[in-house]
């Protein structure tokens, strides 16, 4: 159990970065938010992000070898009907917090 708090509190400490990132520009994809945080590992970015996502704070839509991260004010809009993805290109997939085939997390 003292190990899940820690997690937890962990993914809120980088989940607070990520917001502030997308509270100035809403519509990032992952790979941006990863080099503009370069402190967090990958994995603690995507557990972060599954959190949020859990939270309805973001949206997550995956692409080949990245995803699109949506901020809560640009998808709560149009929830009611399709979108078609604003940053990246393609077509919109299913959302998943499954990293990329090229993911690999440091540890």
């Amino acid at each position: 159990m003292h190990h899940q708090h820690r997690s937890d509190a962990v993914a809120r400490l980088v989940g607070r970065d990520i917001l502030a990132l997308l509270k100035s520009r809403p519509v990032q994809m992952f790979s941006e938010i990863a080099a503009a945080l370069p402190q967090y590992t990958w994995h603690a970015l995507l557990s972060a992000l599954q959190q949020l996502s859990s939270e309805r704070r973001i949206e997550f839509v995956r692409y080949e070898s990245d995803y699109e991260i949506l901020y809560e004010t640009v998808y709560a809009i149009g929830k009611d009907s399709s979108r078609v993805p604003v940053a990246g290109q393609g077509h919109k997939a299913a959302h998943s917090v499954t990293a990329p085939r090229s993911f690999k997390p440091a540890l």
